[in-house]
Formats: structure tokens, sequence, C-alpha cells
């Protein structure tokens, strides 16, 4: 009787095991949510022994919501949970007469790792009234995007005297995933704000982490939207490194460092060999091929460089020489121009390693729709092979043969293949494009607006300066631009030099504005009129 009782309840434990959800279901993506807190949204007079409570959509990964969570003004806090239901207490209790902020940033997840799709915030006050200024705006990457997860800090300058993105903050947010963020119920005041992306996840920011450092201090309202437009993320200036040193062959070594670098201000030393050129590889910058003397087999050679005078860390570990030849043959890395073009003065290759100079093209072979043309060839550097040919080519699809049997690289290696297509669109004026605008940056004085268009997806990278005459104050013009999508920038060049500030840390010194537009599409013949930073900014 006894066993049949026990075979009952695991049969009716087993019928019950088969009404639950069955292993391997649809996989959870959907981004977590605030439910439900306290105090209520604007809420007044409230009490100073409160607790702060919120409520999520499901159960969330504890620690990483902790560390998402920021109450100002700043305070130490006390965190515990129930449930679903995160639990919080400032150390000394609330303040009297003070507007509270709470936001639980986008670094906030759930146990599937899906977060928050934007910062939450609600706001309440111990006091008989709120503090109702905005300040909003967006944090750009160093590839010129939006970021999303970005801290952002602001501090209170009526209050702060301390050292910028070093000490606390008065405000911490999050931005969305539209790299925007938003504090609110702000008194009226003067806000310095900085961003920076959080690598190692101490809520502050370290060496090696890029920041976003304002163009200026902002003064806030105490009502309504005040803009602090675009801030754009760069990296902290370090010193270059060489973290790869390779002996290829008997006079070959390969450097890769972890930044490009001018090679104009680079000195090698492999004592006791002799450095007889060096050149950077056409596809990355930061591989640096170094023909040297012949090596010896076994022998160790220790390597020294300097960049500017001053030395580089190198890996301490000293190179081995080798006898080994160079049989590997050379390949062509890319050439000029590719794709479509508005013009071509001319034709490059460009090699996968030093090449014998004294050699060049033996000329086209054939052409699938247009004559060889006549011209000549030119070596302009060890790795870069000109033609140049005697008339303008003729707009239109551009197929070209060319005979490489005569090319060798410095060790005699012939390329593996005999001919080359060179292919290229040659448009004609009716079917290429303009992009005019006016670059406005309001308060700014000395200086221009400097207007930089990238031709997505390629690296092709054009920079105009805007008008600076009273008559024409701001105006900026593209031509001559292929069909396609381009990234449109810009910044306010207050010294004037070319190129982008990024202001300093410390001591503090502001960067210059910036502003991502974002993508213009040009079709064949569009004629595209715009204005940067875009006019919600402006108005805002």
């Amino acid at each position: 009787m006894r066993l049949s009782a026990i075979l009952f309840v695991l049969l009716l434990a087993a019928g019950c095991a088969k009404q639950g959800r069955p292993m391997g279901g649809p996989v959870d993506r959907t981004a977590p949510t605030v439910t439900a807190h306290t105090p209520a949204a604007d809420a007044t007079a409230v009490a100073l022994a409160t607790e702060i409570t919120i409520n999520f959509s499901e159960a969330m990964d504890r620690q990483r919501v902790e560390e998402a969570i920021f109450v100002a003004p700043n305070g130490t806090l006390h965190m515990s949970w129930e449930g679903r239901q995160l639990r919080i207490r400032p150390r000394r209790g609330l303040t009297a007469g003070r507007t509270y902020i709470v936001t639980v940033g986008t670094d906030a997840r759930d146990l599937r790792s899906n977060r928050l799709e934007a910062s939450f915030s609600f706001a309440f006050a111990t006091g008989e009234r709120l503090d109702s200024g905005q300040l909003k705006g967006r944090i750009i990457n160093t590839d010129d995007a939006v970021q999303n997860g970005a801290y952002v800090w602001a501090y209170d300058l009526e209050t702060f005297d301390g050292r910028t993105a070093r000490d606390a903050p008065t405000y911490v947010t999050q931005t969305g995933a539209d790299g925007s963020y938003c504090f609110e119920r702000l008194a009226q005041s003067r806000y310095r704000v900085v961003g920076f992306v959080d690598g190692n996840r101490n809520q502050k920011p370290d060496a090696g982490e890029a920041v976003a450092l304002p163009a200026a201090d902002i003064d806030v309202a105490g009502e309504g939207v005040t803009s602090a437009g675009d801030q754009r993320l760069a990296e902290r200036q370090t010193e270059p490194r060489i973290v790869q040193a390779t002996i290829v062959n008997r006079r070959r070594v390969l450097l890769v460092t972890d930044q490009p670098i001018a090679l104009a201000d680079l000195q090698v030393e492999l004592d006791p060999l002799m450095i007889e050129q060096i050149h950077a590889d056409p596809l990355d910058a930061r591989r640096l091929h170094i023909r040297t003397s012949l090596q010896q087999e076994g022998k160790t050679y220790h390597l020294r460089a300097r960049l500017a005078g001053k030395l580089l860390a190198v890996l301490s570990e000293p190179l081995r020489g080798t006898a080994r030849e160079d049989t590997k043959a050379p390949t062509m890395s890319r050439t000029e121009p590719d794709g479509s073009v508005a013009a071509a003065a001319g034709i490059s290759l460009f090699f996968s390693e030093q090449m014998d100079t004294t050699r060049v093209a033996m000329g086209w072979t054939s052409a699938d729709s247009t004559s060889a043309p006549s011209g000549h060839w030119a070596w302009s550097s060890w790795t870069d092979l000109r033609f140049t040919p005697d008339r303008s080519l003729v707009p239109g699809q551009q197929r070209l043969d060319l005979r490489l049997q005569g090319l060798r690289d410095r060790a005699g290696n012939a390329m593996t293949d005999s001919t080359m297509r060179i292919s290229f669109d040659l448009l004609d004026s009716t079917a290429l494009g303009m992009i005019t605008g006016q670059a406005l940056w309001p308060g700014e004085t000395a200086g221009r607006g400097r207007i930089r268009l990238a031709h997505k997806p390629r690296t092709a990278v054009m920079l105009t300066a805007a008008d600076s005459t009273a008559a024409a104050f701001g105006h900026f013009r593209f031509t001559s631009l292929v069909p396609g999508e381009y990234l449109l920038t810009a910044w306010f060049d207050r010294d004037d030099d070319g190129l982008w500030d990024a202001g300093q840390v410390e001591p503090f010194r502001a960067a210059e504005p910036y502003a991502l537009y974002g993508t213009v599409k040009l079709a064949a013949g569009d004629k595209v009129s715009l204005v940067v930073p875009k006019i919600e900014e402006v108005e805002e």
C-alpha cells in the first residue's frame, strides 16, 4: 500500500512537470521598465524619513541596477531589495527644502542582460515647490556616432570649486540609445557638463577612458529647457607604444604601434643593423615595415624607438635575427580611383611591400569599353606606382587591364598575377551633387566654422571652412559629389588652426563647439541645403 502511494505521488509530480514552460523557449529580448516608484513624481513636502522605492517589470541584475542608480544632490546611499523592488535610503536621510532627482541609468539590466532603453528619472521635493529647469544634450563618440550608455556628470558651479571630471558631481545620469541625456528639476544656476565612457564600471572617468568636455558652461533658468548641444568624446592623449615587433625575413622587421604615428618624426634603432627605409602599411597605418641591412641568424638585436626625440615604450625582449630569405610575392593592397568618382587625374597602385622602383608596369593590354589611355608611369614612393594620362579620361565606365610581368619587389619576387583589372566609373558632371549650407554658432566670435564630410562607407573625407566675411558669414559649399551617403559633422575652430580641440581636463579648458548633423543622402544631380547645428538644436 505504501509503495503504491509513493508511485502515485511520483506520477503526479511527473504530470505536474509536464505543465511547466518547456526548456529552450523564446529568448527574452524585452527591455525592462520601471513600473512604479515612491515618492510620487513631482511630490512636494515629502517627509525627511521617507524611503525611496523603485519597482521593475521583471527580475533584475541587482548589482548592475545598484551601479546605475543616481540620486541628486549626491550623497551616500543604502540599498536593499524585496523581490523586484529596490529600496533606497540616503545614509543621513533627506534634507529639508531640497529638490531630489532619482535616475535609473541605462546600465540597469535584467537577468538576461537586457538594458533599459532610456534613463528613467523622477523628482520630488522636501519643500513646498520643485525646481523646474531642464538641461538636455547629446554625447557623440570618437567615430562620430551617438554614444549609448555614457555617464554624464553635471556640476552646479555655484557650489562646486573642485576638479572637473575628478571630484564628485552634483547630478549624474546616462545617455540613451540615441546618445541623448536630460537633467530635470534643476535649480537656476550655472552648470558644467562632462560625459565619459566607463570602461571599468567604477562610475568615474579614469586614465584611458574617453571624456567629452563642454564647449562652455551653461546657464540654466529656473524653468524651461536649456540645450547643451553635442559633446564629442576624445581619447586622453597618451604616448604611442610599440605593441609588437617581429622579424619577417633577413631584411625586414614588422613593428605594430597602438596608434598611427608620423613617420617623419620616428627614429628606429636595431643596433648594429642599419635602418634603410620605413613605410606604413597602405591598409593600416599602425603597421610599420622596416627594411634593414642583412641580419645574422640567431644574433640578438635590441629595439629602440624615438618619436620627436622622445623614447617610446617597446617590448623588452630582444629580436633574434634570421637568415630566412624573402620569397613571398608582393600583392596589390588597393587601387585609386575605385568605385564611382567625380574626377580622375591619374591612377595609383599601392603595394604590400617595398618594390623595385627601377621597374615600371609594362602598360595596358586591353580595354572593355574604352581605348587604353596613353600616358606615363612613375613611382611616387617605394609602395606607390602612379599612372598619369596624357589627356583627361572620358567620363564613363573605365575597365582597363594592366600587365604586371615587369614588376618586382626589392627581393626580386614577381607579382603572383600577370595582369590586373583596374575598374572605376568616372561620372559625368550632370550626375554629381552638391551640399551647401550655413554653420551657425551663437555666441562665438573669433575663429570660423569647419565642416567635415565623410563619404560612407568609404574613407574619403572632405573638409571646408565656412565663410568668415560679414556678407556671407557661416556659408559653406561642397561640390562635385558622387551619389551616396555622407556623414556631416562640424565644429567651431576658435583658434583657426584647422583642427578640433577636445579641451583639457586638468587644468580645465573647454572644448571647441562640436555638432553631429548626421547622414545626408545624395541622388544623382541632387542639391541639398542645410544648417548646422540643426535648426531644432539652435532653437533650444
